[in-house]
């Protein structure tokens, strides 16, 4: 179990600071036997079995009103900010905002492949940052591509209450995040945001 608290969002919100290029990797030497022969019925199932493993691949929405729509009634009835949302081809950053409640909704994504020291260079430690603090949480879904799972609370005393959640990938950054003035209630609890974070991934 990997629970860590690390509260420097804006730090694993940015930028990822190095990319490493990871070598590819092939298999043994050629077979000694029939090269014609076909696969045995057990090496064809832990073919597929190893196609249908999780690799925390995703691909950007289109754009802002794609991404609203895989988040559902979160954003119902709540107003893209179109001025400062905007998807591009490895970074997403789109806002949904209420009038009424003044809640915030938010979607940020960064395409960027990382290594298991690249993500634990992503997550720093010490003290709070604007008001936030960040967990690492267990999670077998993360888990079972080597990501890190994280959900964010606002502290008492910040100005607003919410947080959100954060998924780091061998292959980027997936984020939603939600907000609304101290003293009312989020848009969604932080620790179930992590659930539509998921359904980013391809």
């Amino acid at each position: 179990m990997r629970t860590t608290t690390t509260p420097a969002l804006s730090t694993v919100v940015g930028a990822v600071a190095v990319t490493l290029l990871l070598a590819g990797c092939t298999g043994g030497g050629a077979d000694s036997g029939d090269a014609g022969r076909s696969s045995s019925p057990g090496q064809a199932t832990a073919t597929a079995d190893a196609a249908d493993q999780p690799t925390g691949e995703f691909t950007l929405p289109a754009d802002c009103e794609a991404a609203g729509a895989v988040l559902g009634d979160l954003v119902t009835g709540r107003t893209l900010v179109a001025e400062t949302s905007t998807i591009g081809s490895d970074e997403a950053n789109c806002t949904w905002t209420s009038e009424a409640d003044g809640s915030r909704v938010g979607f940020i994504a960064t395409v960027q492949e990382l290594d298991q020291a690249g993500m634990d260079a992503e997550v720093p430690a010490g003290g709070g940052v604007d008001g936030l603090s960040l967990e690492q949480v267990e999670d077998e879904r993360a888990d079972a591509f080597d990501g890190r799972a994280f959900v964010a609370t606002a502290q008492d005393g910040s100005p607003v209450v919410g947080g959100g959640s954060i998924l780091l990938t061998p292959h980027g950054l997936l984020s939603v995040i939600v907000a609304a003035p101290a003293g009312s209630t989020a848009p969604i609890d932080p620790a179930r945001s992590l659930d539509l974070v998921f359904d980013f991934l391809d």
